[in-house]
């Protein structure tokens, strides 16, 4: 990796939510501010190309600030597209399900802002909780370990008939058919 691109570490990292308003801050500087939509598309955008977000002051240089992969890098001047592609291109994509800056965009695309009525989200498992589901399940049924991929489907712990979410990957998991058809809609305890 290129001496001029380097990751910043997570716990330099600060993130708020306020207003509909994400504030992304490093050891104390904002680097900048966007609605959720935007952060949400920013950080979506970054598994194909980075994005440059803002400057700070590091080691006493001003660096500039990219989101690639859903990481956050800092850079020397003067850096582009090209470069932080090519020194960021091995890193893997951050999960974002456990980001509650991400839960916060789901809840309000899905509609459920305080203060008003309930609104029943989507039966449907987006996609960032297939793919977080499945890593932290390694490929196999919860309940009695089957790891042929033909077998396997996404279950609801608590079931979506009894209000358990479909967006909220504590609440999904990999179940074979066998166990998902035998467990139906009881909650096996998870509930």
């Amino acid at each position: 990796m290129s001496d001029r691109v380097r990751r910043i570490a997570a716990r330099r990292i600060r993130r708020s939510v306020s207003g509909g308003a994400v504030t992304t801050a490093v050891d104390g500087s904002v680097v900048g501010v966007w609605t959720l939509g935007e952060w949400a598309s920013r950080t979506t955008h970054s598994t194909v190309l980075p994005a440059m977000l803002g400057m700070i002051t590091e080691g006493g240089s001003v660096r500039t600030v990219w989101l690639s992969k859903g990481h956050l890098w800092s850079c020397g001047f003067p850096v582009g597209v090209t470069e932080v592609s090519s020194a960021t291109g091995s890193t893997r994509m951050r999960s974002l399900s456990r980001d509650p800056t991400w839960r916060e965009f789901e809840r309000t695309r899905a509609g459920r802002f305080a203060g008003e009525a309930p609104v029943r989200a989507s039966r449907y498992v987006p996609q960032w909780v297939r793919i977080s589901v499945t890593q932290r399940d390694g490929g196999r049924c919860v309940y009695c370990g089957e790891s042929d991929p033909r077998r396997l489907e996404l279950d609801h712990r608590l079931a979506y008939s009894k209000g358990g979410a479909s967006d909220d990957p504590d609440n999904i998991c990999l179940g074979c058919v066998k166990c998902n058809r035998s467990k139906s809609d009881s909650d096996w305890g998870w509930g």
